[in-house]
């Protein structure tokens, strides 16, 4: 997997150069799920991309050959014009393929999750407005970026605002604009050896699923994937790095610090969640104990 092709607000398009980029952000946390994001598309981890590509539909060559752009701006737009004083969705990473003067044939919008709740609704985000707020052009404009690709109608919008989270509204909306061929796929990283975690990301994906199947009604022009991502040895790196945050980023460049397990990946508007089970995990060097802690969560993970 080559280490080119990845971005951040810079023209220097190399992994090492992103994470310079991305070391500029503010995090507070390494349970931050863009730390362990930035990791895990790192190309050291090619057989675990590789795998997850896999899954969604995606070749290797399609993936080398695609801009990996973290952080990626998309504006809210009424008339191809931008809506004043309106802040752009911010994609964790954005691939796309074939990217043709800012029209990509293919592309994938991955949004992370980890110990993140899902934050507020579309109503309760519209309550925050101020008095020269232009928040009702910019909720018209993620609307019209998804248009084609869910088949509800504009009587059930009050309903849609009142249940779907904002956030899930114009990552939709990113992740369909200006391509052909789009992918939604939210990464949930989870403890792999802490059932709470699990559970909470589990009600997450419910939760997912439920706005794009029941809300937005997503149709067959999109493509929507969850992967579950165990992360191995979240212990140790709260015992080396707790102190560390963005500097996390640089440390990259020298470390692996996460240990990453094989994910699990769902297409939402065709499975069922399933069990997670052993086979799934990078188990080669783990414990007995280590093994039986992994086996006791697959009741987790159950068919709906």
């Amino acid at each position: 997997m080559d280490n080119v092709n990845y971005y951040f607000g810079s023209t220097e398009n190399t992994y090492e150069k992103a994470l310079d980029g991305l070391y500029t952000t503010e995090v507070h946390s390494y349970k931050t799920s863009s730390i362990p994001l930035a990791e895990f598309w790192k190309p050291e981890n090619s057989f675990y991309i590789n795998q997850l590509l896999r899954r969604i539909g995606w070749t290797v060559q399609e993936f080398d050959n695609s801009k990996k752009i973290f952080e990626f701006p998309v504006k809210p737009r009424i008339n191809n014009q931008n809506v004043n004083k309106a802040r752009p969705s911010m994609t964790d990473l954005m691939i796309r393929y074939n990217d043709i003067n800012g029209f990509s044939e293919k592309q994938i919008a991955v949004e992370g999750k980890f110990t993140e709740d899902l934050y507020e609704t579309i109503d309760e985000w519209k309550k925050s407005k101020s008095a020269d707020s232009n928040k009702d052009d910019v909720l018209k404009s993620w609307y019209s970026y998804i248009e084609n690709y869910c088949d509800f109608s504009d009587s059930v919008k009050e309903v849609i605002n009142s249940q779907v989270v904002y956030q899930f509204l114009h990552r939709t909306a990113s992740a369909c604009y200006q391509t052909k061929n789009p992918v939604l796929l939210y990464q949930l990283f989870y403890d792999a050896f802490d059932k709470k975690s699990v559970e909470h990301q589990l009600e997450v994906a419910k939760r997912l699923i439920s706005f794009a199947k029941d809300d937005l009604c997503f149709n067959d022009k999109i493509k929507f994937y969850i992967a579950f991502t165990p992360i191995l040895n979240l212990k140790e790196v709260a015992e080396k790095f707790s102190d560390c945050h963005n500097s996390l980023f640089l440390i990259m460049k020298k470390k692996q610090i996460y240990s990453f397990g094989e994910s699990q990946v769902i297409n939402c508007l065709t499975d069922n969640l399933v069990l997670l089970t052993r086979a799934q995990h990078n188990i080669v060097h783990m414990s007995e104990e280590q093994l039986e802690k992994i086996g006791n969560l697959d009741e987790y993970f159950m068919e709906e």
